[in-house]
């Protein structure tokens, strides 16, 4: 029973804490400054051109634009492709029967 009520105590001292509190007033003209500032035509230079290429058609068209773009010189590239003549390499057998001795010439140095 003294658990019981050491625990209702503990949530009346809590509960009773929140007796004094008072809603936040803000300062005067508090919501005229806010708007005053989101209304503001002071933005940066960037601000502007991000403003203005963010816009859905300019940025549509931009895209559209760097896909044709990329498909002429796709295309432009393969028309003039001309292929190597046929060249087959052939490597000699000493090519592939060279080694790398170093790694493997240890002594045994003894001591």
């Amino acid at each position: 029973m003294k658990k019981n009520s050491s625990v209702e105590k503990k949530v009346d001292a809590t509960l009773g804490s929140i007796d004094g509190i008072q809603p936040a007033i803000p300062s005067p003209y508090f919501y005229t400054k806010v708007l005053a500032k989101i209304n503001s035509d002071n933005g940066s230079v960037w601000e502007k051109w991000s403003a203005f290429f963010l816009r859905p058609t300019i940025a549509f068209a931009i895209i559209c634009f760097i896909i044709v773009i990329n498909a002429l010189v796709l295309y432009s590239k393969y028309d003039n492709y001309v292929p190597p003549p046929d060249q087959t390499l052939l490597a000699s057998s000493d090519e592939y029967n060279e080694s790398i001795t170093a790694l493997y010439d240890l002594e045994n140095v003894k001591p």
